[in-house]
């Protein structure tokens, strides 16, 4: 029974383990998936927001 826990034990710390490298890495992610939308020319622009308020407040 013991050696069953230490087992479950190590199986849940190791999930752990990636789940906070994964955690870790996230930042990175998102911050390179918006400079390659900034290179595509995906974002709008100060005039276009500027536009799209203009347009919802009549």
């Amino acid at each position: 029974m013991q050696d069953e826990l230490a087992a479950y034990a190590r199986e849940l710390e190791a999930g752990v383990t990636r789940i906070s490298l994964r955690q870790k890495k996230l930042p990175a992610l998102i911050a390179d998936c918006g400079l390659r939308a900034a290179d595509a020319g995906r974002f709008a622009t100060v005039i276009d927001v500027e536009a799209a308020f203009a347009k919802f407040r009549g």
